[in-house]
């Protein structure tokens, strides 16, 4: 049972997971759960892990409800190209704003250096002139690359397990600065290689670990497009103002 738990998103109660699902095998062909969900992988369904977390005893339908509102178009996930067509240029009147207000400054003109056209560039994202950035949150996406079969690491595989359970316990210097700069962090395994019982990472696990890619592909299309979607989905469930990215994976 042990395995079959793992094989389910944090977001469904011990029960449900023992309903959910019987065999991660079953899990990781694509089988249908009695509640009618696709199971994808071996891990859970994109989204709505944070909002089961902190949702109470009703979270796990209402992360359901989260899923199907957000990833999905009536009974489909949402396609890579459906995203992509989400994606607006830059307003383009709000940075020609916020430079004509920067050129206002008591100060040199370009004496702040990058941090102008940083502050032009979030204009241009918001479409405000005036932004605060108050929620900041930091995603870890963790996997594992089979060119390390080549000897090509200094160090052995085994410590992309250790330092993703470690990131999430606040024991490397990426979660430090987190911790000092008031950034929430998130950490979620898209393709350990290891089974990883740590209730704080996320489980979205694609595979365990890449293929040789010395040796021929290190994923096929569909993974990557699974991998990249993960991405994205995940990101849109996240409240915050701006989000870093960053990886973990020996290799």
């Amino acid at each position: 049972m042990a395995e079959a738990l793992c094989a389910v998103s944090p977001a469904f109660s011990s029960a449900q997971q023992r309903r959910l699902v019987r065999c991660p095998r079953a899990a990781r062909r694509g089988k249908y759960t009695n509640e009618g969900i696709f199971a994808e992988s071996a891990c859970a369904l994109p989204g709505g892990d944070l909002y089961a977390r902190t949702a109470g005893g009703h979270g796990a339908r209402r992360a359901l409800a989260f899923r199907k509102r957000i990833y999905h178009q009536g009974d489909k996930r949402m396609t890579l190209r459906e995203w992509t067509a989400k994606i607006t240029p830059p307003d383009a009147a709000a940075m020609e704003e916020a430079r004509r207000r920067q050129a206002q400054l008591a100060k040199p003109p370009g004496s702040l250096g990058r941090l102008e056209d940083l502050s032009v560039q979030l204009a241009g994202i918001t479409g405000r002139v005036h932004n605060k950035i108050e929620k900041k949150h930091l995603l870890v996406f963790a996997a594992d690359n089979g060119v390390v079969d080549e000897g090509v690491s200094s160090a052995p595989r085994s410590v992309t397990l250790s330092q993703t359970i470690n990131l999430t316990r606040g024991k490397t210097g990426a979660a430090t600065l987190c911790k000092h700069f008031g950034c929430a962090i998130t950490v979620c395994d898209v393709g350990v290689a290891a089974d990883i019982r740590e209730k704080a990472v996320l489980c979205r696990k694609i595979a365990y670990g890449t293929k040789n890619i010395a040796r021929g592909s290190a994923m096929t299309r569909e993974e990557c497009e699974r991998a990249v979607l993960t991405g994205i989905e995940l990101a849109a469930e996240t409240d915050a103002d701006v989000l870093g990215v960053g990886e973990m994976g020996i290799g």
